[in-house]
């Protein structure tokens, strides 16, 4: 497997990864704040609040791992994830791997699949610490599939919101998967023809 330019070579075969695919997508949400704040102003917001993200994510990666964290940054927001595991958790089945799909040529690396308490089957999850926005739903019904495709029974799409407050579910509507998959679909295939 290698990395060409935006594209994953596996075998020879070209895979766009999902959430670069969606970036194809301009965010309404996104563009308001934008004109609000003025562009260098959100750069910077967004480069400080990235760089929080990426730091939390890859310590709850470390909790999803088993190892022991001991977080001297955020420890709030990891103290509060790891509560949520120890409460909500059975099992985890797939953490941080890049997974393809052959069927529709992308690849993505989900946060977790894991079975909650009171569950038999396997939810996906995105664990967000910034704003949510509607892609987000796209890119999960890409992960759902993506782990379908390879072997894996998964029932739910949920968004894991953590902030210093707390940690909110946010389970998706089951009933609008499949629109939402085959919305990621075609913002895929605009993606590739425009980069083709």
């Amino acid at each position: 497997m290698g990395k060409h330019k935006d594209f994953y070579i596996l075998n020879g075969k070209k895979f766009v990864a999902s959430t670069t695919a969606l970036g194809i997508i301009a965010d309404e949400q996104l563009m308001k704040w934008r004109g609000r704040v003025g562009n260098r102003m959100a750069d910077y917001i967004m480069n400080t609040k990235g760089d929080r993200g990426t730091l939390i994510h890859a310590q709850c990666q470390k909790v999803n791992e088993g190892e022991i964290v001991r977080a001297r940054q955020y420890k709030k927001e990891i103290d509060i994830y790891k509560q949520w595991v120890f409460e909500n958790v059975i099992k985890f089945v797939l953490v941080e791997k890049r997974l393809y799909s052959n069927k529709y040529s992308y690849c993505g690396c989900p946060d977790l699949f894991a079975i909650l308490k009171g569950r038999k089957r396997p939810d996906v999850f995105d664990i967000k610490t910034g704003n949510i926005y509607k892609k987000m739903e796209y890119q999960l019904s890409s992960y759902k599939e993506l782990g379908i495709e390879n072997g894996f029974d998964i029932q739910n799409r949920i968004i894991l919101h953590l902030s210093d407050k707390g940690i909110k579910m946010m389970p998706l509507n089951p009933d609008n998967h499949n629109t939402k998959f085959r919305i990621f679909l075609y913002a895929k295939e605009v993606y590739m023809d425009y980069n083709n």
